[in-house]
Protein backbone atom coordinates (compact mmCIF):
# COMPACT_ATOMS: atom_id res chain seq x y z
CA UNK A 1 0.00 0.00 0.00
CA UNK A 2 2.65 2.72 1.19
CA UNK A 3 4.50 1.43 -2.72
CA UNK A 4 1.22 2.03 -4.57
CA UNK A 5 0.89 5.76 -2.64
CA UNK A 6 4.56 6.19 -3.46
CA UNK A 7 4.15 5.85 -7.09
CA UNK A 8 1.04 7.70 -7.52
CA UNK A 9 3.04 11.05 -5.60
CA UNK A 10 5.68 10.04 -7.68
CA UNK A 11 3.21 10.08 -11.00
CA UNK A 12 1.66 13.24 -9.91
CA UNK A 13 4.84 14.93 -9.32
CA UNK A 14 5.92 14.21 -12.92
CA UNK A 15 2.31 15.61 -14.46
CA UNK A 16 2.92 18.77 -12.24
CA UNK A 17 6.52 18.89 -13.72
CA UNK A 18 4.93 18.52 -16.93
CA UNK A 19 2.43 21.83 -16.48
CA UNK A 20 4.78 23.48 -15.25
CA UNK A 21 7.29 22.86 -18.35
CA UNK A 22 4.20 23.53 -20.64
CA UNK A 23 3.63 27.00 -18.25
CA UNK A 24 7.39 27.97 -18.71
CA UNK A 25 6.63 27.24 -22.52
CA UNK A 26 3.53 28.94 -22.55
CA UNK A 27 5.20 32.50 -21.34
CA UNK A 28 7.16 32.93 -23.97
CA UNK A 29 4.67 32.18 -26.65
CA UNK A 30 2.34 34.74 -25.08
CA UNK A 31 5.23 37.37 -25.01
CA UNK A 32 5.46 37.20 -29.00
CA UNK A 33 2.23 36.97 -29.53
CA UNK A 34 2.25 40.27 -27.85
CA UNK A 35 4.79 41.67 -29.44
CA UNK A 36 3.96 40.17 -33.00
CA UNK A 37 0.66 42.02 -31.94
CA UNK A 38 2.16 45.19 -31.25
CA UNK A 39 3.77 45.33 -34.74
CA UNK A 40 0.84 45.13 -36.41
CA UNK A 41 -0.62 47.98 -34.54
CA UNK A 42 2.65 50.15 -35.30
CA UNK A 43 2.88 48.56 -39.10
CA UNK A 44 -1.29 49.27 -39.44
CA UNK A 45 -0.38 53.15 -38.38
CA UNK A 46 2.54 53.20 -40.66
CA UNK A 47 0.30 52.17 -43.44
CA UNK A 48 -2.61 54.34 -42.84
CA UNK A 49 0.02 57.46 -42.42
CA UNK A 50 2.10 56.50 -45.80
CA UNK A 51 -1.92 56.30 -47.57
CA UNK A 52 -2.77 59.64 -46.15
CA UNK A 53 0.56 60.99 -47.08
CA UNK A 54 -0.05 59.84 -50.58
CA UNK A 55 -3.79 61.00 -50.83
CA UNK A 56 -2.27 64.56 -50.04
CA UNK A 57 0.63 63.93 -52.99
CA UNK A 58 -2.07 63.01 -55.11
CA UNK A 59 -4.39 65.94 -54.63
CA UNK A 60 -1.48 68.48 -54.69
CA UNK A 61 -0.24 67.22 -57.79
CA UNK A 62 -3.65 67.59 -59.80
CA UNK A 63 -3.20 70.93 -58.45
CA UNK A 64 -0.60 71.67 -59.78
CA UNK A 65 -0.65 69.90 -62.77
CA UNK A 66 -3.56 72.16 -63.83
CA UNK A 67 -1.58 75.33 -62.49
CA UNK A 68 1.24 74.10 -65.02
CA UNK A 69 -0.97 73.58 -67.83
CA UNK A 70 -2.36 76.85 -67.50
CA UNK A 71 0.73 78.60 -67.26
CA UNK A 72 1.75 76.49 -70.57
CA UNK A 73 -1.04 77.74 -72.20
CA UNK A 74 -0.58 81.33 -71.04
CA UNK A 75 2.78 81.47 -72.38
CA UNK A 76 1.63 80.05 -75.99
CA UNK A 77 -0.44 82.71 -76.12
CA UNK A 78 1.84 85.59 -75.12
CA UNK A 79 4.62 83.42 -77.50
CA UNK A 80 1.73 84.02 -79.82
CA UNK A 81 0.96 87.78 -79.76
CA UNK A 82 4.76 88.25 -79.58
CA UNK A 83 5.14 86.98 -83.01
CA UNK A 84 2.46 89.21 -84.34
CA UNK A 85 3.78 91.77 -83.02
CA UNK A 86 7.26 91.09 -84.81
CA UNK A 87 5.66 90.75 -87.65
CA UNK A 88 3.86 93.72 -87.43
CA UNK A 89 6.62 95.83 -86.54
CA UNK A 90 8.62 93.80 -90.19
CA UNK A 91 5.58 94.68 -91.97
CA UNK A 92 5.36 98.29 -90.64
CA UNK A 93 8.77 98.87 -92.97
CA UNK A 94 8.30 97.12 -96.35
CA UNK A 95 7.94 99.09 -99.14
CA UNK A 96 5.68 98.46 -102.38
CA UNK A 97 8.68 96.79 -105.27
CA UNK A 98 11.35 95.79 -101.77
CA UNK A 99 11.65 92.43 -100.99
CA UNK A 100 10.32 91.18 -97.73
CA UNK A 101 13.47 90.16 -95.15
CA UNK A 102 10.66 87.31 -94.24
CA UNK A 103 9.90 85.85 -97.24
CA UNK A 104 11.25 87.57 -100.50
CA UNK A 105 8.11 88.71 -102.11
CA UNK A 106 7.93 92.53 -103.91
CA UNK A 107 4.49 92.49 -103.17
CA UNK A 108 2.90 92.54 -100.16
CA UNK A 109 -1.20 92.60 -100.44
CA UNK A 110 -1.99 92.21 -96.23
CA UNK A 111 0.73 93.38 -94.01
CA UNK A 112 0.30 92.65 -90.65
CA UNK A 113 -0.83 95.29 -88.35
CA UNK A 114 0.47 96.08 -84.58
CA UNK A 115 -2.22 95.42 -82.42
CA UNK A 116 -3.06 96.54 -78.88
CA UNK A 117 -2.22 92.74 -78.10
CA UNK A 118 0.93 92.94 -78.76
CA UNK A 119 3.88 92.33 -75.91
CA UNK A 120 7.36 92.69 -75.39
CA UNK A 121 10.27 90.31 -75.83
CA UNK A 122 10.34 90.48 -71.79
CA UNK A 123 6.71 89.75 -71.18
CA UNK A 124 6.87 86.95 -72.86
CA UNK A 125 10.04 85.19 -71.27
CA UNK A 126 8.50 85.57 -68.31
CA UNK A 127 5.37 83.81 -68.77
CA UNK A 128 7.85 81.65 -70.76
CA UNK A 129 10.17 81.12 -67.17
CA UNK A 130 6.65 80.78 -64.90
CA UNK A 131 5.24 78.19 -67.35
CA UNK A 132 8.85 76.13 -66.90
CA UNK A 133 9.04 76.86 -63.08
CA UNK A 134 5.34 75.50 -62.94
CA UNK A 135 6.24 72.57 -64.76
CA UNK A 136 9.24 71.63 -62.79
CA UNK A 137 7.12 72.33 -59.90
CA UNK A 138 4.87 69.81 -61.08
CA UNK A 139 7.56 67.32 -61.75
CA UNK A 140 8.99 67.51 -58.07
CA UNK A 141 5.25 66.52 -57.06
CA UNK A 142 5.46 63.80 -59.45
CA UNK A 143 8.46 62.49 -58.27
CA UNK A 144 6.91 62.88 -54.59
CA UNK A 145 4.35 60.97 -55.17
CA UNK A 146 5.78 58.60 -56.80
CA UNK A 147 7.94 57.61 -53.94
CA UNK A 148 4.81 57.78 -51.72
CA UNK A 149 3.27 54.91 -53.70
CA UNK A 150 6.33 53.23 -53.56
CA UNK A 151 6.22 53.87 -49.37
CA UNK A 152 3.05 52.64 -49.39
CA UNK A 153 3.40 49.64 -50.95
CA UNK A 154 6.49 48.98 -48.39
CA UNK A 155 4.09 49.93 -45.38
CA UNK A 156 1.62 47.12 -46.92
CA UNK A 157 3.95 44.38 -47.43
CA UNK A 158 5.48 44.90 -44.07
CA UNK A 159 2.00 44.83 -42.64
CA UNK A 160 1.08 41.73 -43.80
CA UNK A 161 4.49 39.99 -42.92
CA UNK A 162 3.62 41.01 -39.55
CA UNK A 163 0.05 39.88 -39.93
CA UNK A 164 1.77 36.69 -40.79
CA UNK A 165 3.70 36.72 -37.64
CA UNK A 166 1.00 37.57 -35.15
CA UNK A 167 -1.44 34.36 -36.61
CA UNK A 168 1.62 32.15 -36.52
CA UNK A 169 2.42 33.22 -32.68
CA UNK A 170 -1.61 33.23 -32.13
CA UNK A 171 -1.59 29.57 -33.42
CA UNK A 172 1.44 28.74 -31.22
CA UNK A 173 -0.46 30.67 -28.24
CA UNK A 174 -3.53 28.60 -28.37
CA UNK A 175 -1.33 25.27 -28.83
CA UNK A 176 0.25 25.77 -25.96
CA UNK A 177 -3.09 27.12 -24.35
CA UNK A 178 -4.50 23.84 -24.84
CA UNK A 179 -1.19 21.72 -23.66
CA UNK A 180 -1.57 24.10 -20.36
CA UNK A 181 -5.06 23.56 -20.05
CA UNK A 182 -5.22 19.35 -20.62
CA UNK A 183 -2.17 19.05 -18.18
CA UNK A 184 -3.99 20.30 -15.29
CA UNK A 185 -7.08 18.41 -16.23
CA UNK A 186 -4.73 15.50 -16.17
CA UNK A 187 -3.45 16.85 -12.82
CA UNK A 188 -6.82 17.43 -11.58
CA UNK A 189 -7.76 13.95 -12.67
CA UNK A 190 -5.51 12.40 -10.34
CA UNK A 191 -6.52 14.04 -7.51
Amino acid sequence: AFETKLEGQRTEMERAKTTITQLQGWEPKAKEYGAARRNVERYTQKYKEAEMELARLQETEKKCRGAAEAAREAAEDVRRRYIFGQAAILASQLEEGAPCPVCGSIHHPHPAEKSAESVSKEEMEAKESAAQEAKDAWKTLKEQRELAETEKKQAEERLREAEKERDKASAALRGAETNLIDGIADSAALE
